[in-house]
C-alpha cells in the first residue's frame, strides 16, 4: 500500500505567503515593463476600472494647481524658497486588489501602494528642500487586479522668480493731472500673475500713501499733483505662487514759464522745454534720479554747455548708466563725477551720435553725479536724449 504523504499547516501557509510575494514581484515588474514599452497615458483616469478620479495636491509652502483635485494630467507650480512637505493624494478606484505605483522625485524612492478595497486614497508625501528644482513627467500608475492600468503624469515645475512689472508715466508735466499706467508678466514657465494691483504714490520722497488696492485696472488717471513736486509711484502685484513683482515711475511737475528778461534775468525761454533746466553745473544738478527711470532732456543750442545730475546708492551693487536716442548730428559725451574724490570717475566718448554707456562699483552712500557733455558744441533741440541709472 502506497503511504500518503502529509503536508502540516505551517507548511501550506508558507507556500501561500510565498506565492503571493511571487505574484507581486511579477506585477510590479508587468507595471516596469508597461512603463519601459513607453505605453501611451491616459488623459485622465481613462475607463472605469481603474480610474483616478480625483488627485489633489497641497503643500506648507506656496503652490498653484492648474487642475486642483482633478485626477488628470497637469502641472503643479511651487515655491520651495523655504522648505516644506507636498502631498499629493489620489481617489482611485476599480476591481481589487489595486495597485498604485508613484515613482521617485524630490529624491524620495518609488513607493507601491495596495488596496483590497474597490475604491481607496493613495497619500503620497514629498519633503521638498530649497534645493529642489523643477521634476518633469512624474507619472502615477493605478493598476486592477486583472493588470489594467490608468497613468497621469504631474510636471512639478518650481516658481521662484518675482512677475516683471513695468509702470508708465510722464518724466515731467506741468498738468496736475495725468495718466499712469502698468502692466506685469510673468516668466514663460511662472505660474501667471494674478493682475489685482496695489498702486501707492510718494509725494517729494515723502511717505507712501495708498492710491489704489487690489485693483484690475492697469491704467489711471491721478488727480491730486500739485505745482512744482515730484511724485513716484509704485505698483506692486503677486504671481500665484507669492513671489512679489514691484515697478516704479517718476513725475516731475512743474510750470510752463514766460519769459520776462527784466524781471527774471536768470531764466531762458527754452527751459519750459526742459524740466530739468537749469542744470548746467555740479550744484544745479537735478536729482536725486531713480533708478530705471527714462529721463528725457535736450541740449538746446550752443548755450547749453551741458547737463548735470546726481544719484546716491544704498548698496555696492554694480552701476550702470547709459545715455540713448542721441540726436544724429549731434556728439554727446558721458561723464560720472565722483563727490567725496572731487574728480572724475568713469567717463564714455565715443564719436557721433553713438550709445555711451559706463559701468562702475560704487561706494554705498556716496553722491554721484551724471554729466551730458556735448563735444565740439554740438545740440539739437527737436529731438531729445534718453538718459537711465540703474542701482540699488
Amino acid at each position: 500500500m502506497k503511504k500518503r504523504m502529509r503536508i502540516s499547516r505551517p507548511a501550506l501557509i508558507a507556500v501561500a505567503a510565498v506565492a503571493a510575494t511571487l505574484g507581486l514581484l511579477l506585477l510590479m515588474a508587468s507595471i516596469a515593463d508597461v512603463r519601459t514599452r513607453a505605453a501611451p497615458l491616459d488623459d485622465q483616469g481613462a475607463g472605469s476600472d481603474p480610474r483616478i478620479e480625483t488627485c489633489t495636491v497641497t503643500a506648507d509652502f506656496p503652490i498653484s494647481d492648474t487642475h486642483p483635485g482633478d485626477g488628470v494630467t497637469k502641472t503643479v507650480y511651487f515655491n520651495n524658497k523655504s522648505s516644506g512637505v507636498l502631498t499629493a493624494t489620489f481617489g482611485v478606484s476599480g476591481t481589487p486588489t489595486l495597485v498604485f505605483v508613484a515613482p521617485a522625485a524630490f529624491d524620495a524612492p518609488m513607493d507601491v501602494q495596495m488596496s483590497s478595497l474597490a475604491q481607496v486614497s493613495f497619500v503620497v508625501m514629498y519633503a521638498v528642500a530649497a534645493t529642489h528644482t523643477t521634476q518633469l513627467d512624474v507619472a502615477y500608475t493605478a493598476v486592477n487586479t486583472d493588470s489594467v492600468e490608468t497613468v497621469i503624469e504631474i510636471d512639478y515645475v518650481q516658481d521662484i522668480t518675482a512677475p516683471e512689472v513695468t509702470v508708465t508715466a510722464p518724466s515731467a508735466t506741468s498738468a496736475t493731472s495725468f495718466t499712469v499706467s502698468w502692466e506685469a508678466s510673468d516668466p514663460a514657465l511662472g505660474s501667471g500673475v494674478v493682475t489685482l494691483y496695489t498702486v501707492a504714490y510718494s509725494e517729494d520722497d515723502g511717505a507712501w500713501e495708498p492710491w489704489l488696492s487690489s485693483t484690475a485696472l492697469t491704467e489711471s488717471t491721478f488727480l491730486s499733483a500739485t505745482i512744482n513736486s515730484t511724485y513716484a509711484f509704485s505698483v506692486t502685484v503677486y504671481d500665484h505662487v507669492g513671489n512679489r513683482g514691484e515697478g516704479a515711475a517718476v513725475t516731475r511737475v512743474g510750470q510752463h514759464h514766460v519769459y520776462l528778461p527784466l524781471v527774471m534775468r536768470g531764466w531762458v525761454w527754452w527751459y519750459q522745454f526742459d524740466i530739468y533746466e537749469p542744470n548746467d553745473s555740479l550744484s544745479e544738478a537735478y536729482g536725486p534720479l531713480t533708478s530705471t527711470q527714462v529721463y528725457t532732456a535736450y541740449i538746446w543750442d550752443t548755450t547749453d554747455a551741458g547737463d548735470y545730475y546726481h544719484f546716491t546708492p544704498s548698496t555696492t551693487d554694480q552701476v550702470q548708466v547709459a545715455l540713448t536716442n542721441i540726436p544724429v548730428g549731434a556728439d554727446y559725451d558721458l561723464y560720472i563725477y565722483d563727490s567725496v574724490q572731487g574728480a572724475w570717475l568713469v567717463w564714455s566718448d565715443k564719436p557721433g551720435n553713438q550709445n555711451e554707456s559706463v559701468t562702475f562699483t560704487p561706494v554705498a552712500g556716496r553722491k554721484y553725479y551724471v554729466l551730458i557733455s556735448p563735444y565740439g558744441g554740438t545740440s539739437n533741440n527737436s529731438q531729445p536724449y534718453h538718459l537711465v541709472v540703474t542701482y540699488n
